[in-house]
């Protein structure tokens, strides 16, 4: 965000609340969502790249893991322990006054979202020349 604000780079992606105080003083503009909807007010006039005509979106998601063979019982309390404080009123206002992503997503859903990703990481790899096959 420095290098877009001082003029010695032309673009960076960015989570817009990491970019939220170089955006409210002017010393970068948005230009796009990479998320499935625009961003909320008073950001909501950006568009997102769906909107600008690519079919594509990559959100910007943060999560919670435990090691593979936790057991279920303790994974289950974990999981219903985050719906409780991410679905919190108080959290929700904290993300949204940041721009930050809040919504709660079930484990499946994270994985369905993973998926999803890997398929656009992997084409983006492809066409830029740099994946490589595991042997």
């Amino acid at each position: 965000m420095a290098q877009v604000g001082g003029g010695h780079t032309d673009l960076s992606i960015v989570a817009l609340g990491a970019a939220k105080s170089m955006v409210d003083s002017g010393q970068v503009r948005l230009l796009a969502s990479l998320g499935e909807k625009r961003p909320a007010p008073p950001y909501d006039q950006t568009p997102t790249l769906r909107e600008l005509g690519y079919d594509t979106a990559f959100e910007s998601l943060n999560f919670a893991m435990a090691p593979p063979k936790t057991p279920r019982d303790i994974v289950d309390v974990w999981v219903s322990t985050m719906k409780t404080a991410v679905t919190d009123p108080a959290y929700i206002k904290f993300c949204t006054e940041r721009n930050a992503r809040w919504e709660y997503m079930t484990p499946e859903q994270i994985t369905t979202a993973f998926d999803k990703r890997g398929v656009i990481v992997r084409e983006i790899m492809s066409k830029a020349g740099i994946l490589k096959e595991a042997k």
